[in-house]
């Protein structure tokens, strides 16, 4: 599934929210798992309700908003080039590994 960004954005809200449905059902629980979703909700406006929890705008325009959604992303450039969509560390998580330098810094380190 993994061998595309969709089959990751895919993969990661399965991962989040726990979902086997199809691209379409696993975002959407997604969406609902994270943000307050009105019952009876269309999925674009589901999606433009997480965009705008996940950004803290209040822009309407759903093309607007995952434009943005991807400006506040690290290395990518729209929302086609978005791999991982929310981790356990939140919704503006880097793909990449970092790891946290221990190393304590003392007056006799320089």
């Amino acid at each position: 599934m993994a061998d595309s960004q969709q089959g990751a954005r895919q993969q990661s809200a399965r991962d989040t929210a726990g979902t086997t449905e199809d691209y379409n059902g696993d975002l959407r629980a997604l969406f609902e798992a994270s943000t307050t979703i009105p019952a009876g909700s269309t999925y674009n406006e589901a999606f433009i309700l997480w965009l705008q929890s996940v950004t803290g705008s209040s822009e309407g325009n759903v093309n607007d908003l995952a434009a943005l959604f991807a400006s506040q992303q690290t290395d990518v450039y729209n929302w086609s080039s978005l791999g991982l969509l929310l981790t356990a560390d939140g919704p503006f998580a880097d793909t990449t590994a970092v790891t946290a330098d221990t190393t304590a810094v003392t007056a006799d380190s320089f």
